[in-house]
C-alpha cells in the first residue's frame, strides 16, 4: 500500500519476468503457504531442482519506519512499545498500528497522555489475547493416543487467584476440549478426527517448551520432526498451516537443516510467558511421565512375547533333538563318543538358552511390576 512497498512488489515482478520471460531460466512460484513450498521441493519430479528464496522481515529501523507510517504522531515510548512486543514482523506492525490510529480518532482524549497510553496497551493486550487464542485452538484440536489424557481433566481447576491473560483462556477451552473428548463415543467421528489432527496436546506442549528455551528461539526441522513428532513430517506442516508455526530457510537446499520458529514474533512471546508462568509445564510433566511409563510397558510387553517366540523355538528344538536320539535308538544306530559329546554340548546349550530366557522373563516380568507401581504411584489410583 505503500510507496515503498508498490516500488519493492514491482523489483520482485520485474526480476520473475527476467528469470522467466527474458532468460527463460526457470518458473518462479510467489508463496507464503509452507505446506506447497514442503510439496514442492520434496516432490520426486522436482526434487533437487528446486530452489528456495525466503523473505526476511524488516529491519528495526524499518519498522519503526512503518509504525510512524502508520501513526504519524506516535511518541517514541509508544514505538518502542510496539516494536518490543511484535518485533518486526510486517503484519502486526501494520494492523496494530492502524487499530492504534482508529482508536485515537474516535476517542475525545487524542493529546492525553494517559489516554493515550490506554489505549495502545489495550491494542496490544487484545492481539495477545488473540494469539493465545490461536494456540488454545490448536491445543482443542490436537488428536491424542486415547480420549482420556492424562492431567488434562485439572487444568481448568482453580484456586480463585488474579486472572491470567495467557493461561486463563487456554485453561478453560483446553478443559471443555477434553471434557468433550470423554463424552464422545462415536468411534467413527474419533477416527475422521485422527485423520485431520494430527498433533497430540504433549506434542505441541513439547514444540512450544523447545522454541520457547531455545537460545535462538529457533528448532532445526529434523529435529523437531525426530524428538517431538516421531519422524513424522506432517503434524509440523499442520502446525504451520494453523499459524502456529513458521520457518527460516537454511542456507542450503536441504529443508530439514531451516529453522522451524513461531509464526510471529508474538507468539514466540506468549511461549515464554506459557512456559514460565503458567501451571500448564507441571501438569504436561506428568503428562509426560505417563507417556513414558506407558511406552516403556509396550516396550516390556514386546520383549516379552519376543522371549515367548524364543522359548516355543527352544521348545520345538529340544523336541525335535529328543526325536532325533530316540529314532536312532530305535534303530541301533551306533554313535561313537565325537557323536555322543556333541550331543551333550547341544543339550547343555539349549539348557544354558533355557535358564537366560528365564532370567530375562523374569527380569521384565520385576521391571513389569516397577513401571506399574510407579504409574498407579503418580495417578494416585489403579
Amino acid at each position: 500500500r505503500s510507496p515503498e512497498g508498490r516500488s519493492t512488489l514491482k523489483r520482485i515482478i520485474k526480476w520473475c519476468i527476467h528469470i522467466t520471460k527474458e532468460r527463460n531460466l526457470a518458473h518462479v512460484v510467489l508463496s507464503g503457504n509452507e505446506e506447497l513450498v514442503w510439496n514442492v521441493h520434496q516432490s520426486r519430479t522436482t526434487r533437487g531442482h528446486v530452489r528456495v528464496i525466503g523473505l526476511a522481515n524488516k529491519s528495526v529501523e524499518e519498522g519503526r519506519q512503518i509504525v510512524l507510517q502508520e501513526l504519524p504522531d506516535a511518541r517514541k515510548e509508544e514505538i518502542d512499545m510496539i516494536m518490543d512486543n511484535f518485533g518486526c514482523f510486517l503484519y502486526d506492525l501494520l494492523t496494530i498500528s492502524r487499530e492504534i490510529q482508529v482508536r485515537l480518532a474516535r476517542g475525545t482524549g487524542k493529546d492525553d497522555i494517559c489516554s493515550r497510553k490506554q489505549i495502545v496497551s489495550t491494542v496490544i493486550e487484545e492481539r495477545y489475547h488473540s494469539l493465545v487464542e490461536r494456540i488454545t485452538a490448536a491445543f482443542s484440536k490436537s488428536c491424542d493416543p486415547d480420549n482420556n489424557t492424562p492431567g488434562t481433566d485439572r487444568i481448568g481447576d482453580g484456586d480463585g487467584d488474579d486472572m491470567d491473560p495467557y493461561l486463563d483462556p487456554l485453561k478453560a477451552v483446553y478443559s471443555e476440549a477434553q471434557a468433550s473428548q470423554d463424552q464422545s463415543d462415536d468411534q467413527e467421528e474419533n477416527e475422521s478426527l485422527k485423520e485431520i489432527r494430527t498433533w497430540t496436546k504433549l506434542q505441541l506442549w513439547k514444540t512450544i517448551e523447545r522454541l520457547a528455551t531455545s537460545e535462538k528461539g529457533t528448532i532445526t526441522f529434523a529435529d523437531l520432526r525426530d524428538k517431538v513428532f516421531d519422524g513424522n513430517v506432517t503434524p509440523i506442516l499442520d502446525l504451520m498451516n494453523e499459524d502456529i508455526l513458521g520457518f527460516d530457510v537454511g542456507s542450503g537446499d536441504n529443508f530439514y537443516s531451516w529453522e522451524v520458529k513461531p509464526a510471529t514474533y508474538a507468539l514466540g512471546r506468549v511461549f515464554k510467558r506459557l512456559v514460565d508462568t503458567s501451571c500448564l509445564r507441571g501438569e504436561f510433566l506428568e503428562m509426560q511421565q505417563e507417556e513414558e511409563g506407558r511406552i516403556k510397558l509396550e516396550e516390556i510387553e514386546y520383549e516379552r512375547k519376543h522371549l515367548q517366540r524364543e522359548r516355543r523355538r527352544l521348545d520345538m528344538r529340544k523336541v525335535s533333538l529328543l526325536k532325533t536320539v530316540q529314532l536312532g535308538k530305535e534303530l541301533k544306530v551306533n554313535t561313537d563318543k565325537v557323536v555322543d559329546q556333541n550331543l551333550k554340548e547341544v543339550f547343555f546349550a539349549m539348557a544354558e538358552e533355557d535358564v537366560a530366557i528365564e532370567k530375562r522373563a523374569d527380569k521384565l516380568r520385576q521391571e513389569l511390576e516397577r513401571v506399574k507401581q510407579s504409574t498407579m504411584h503418580e495417578d494416585g489410583h489403579v
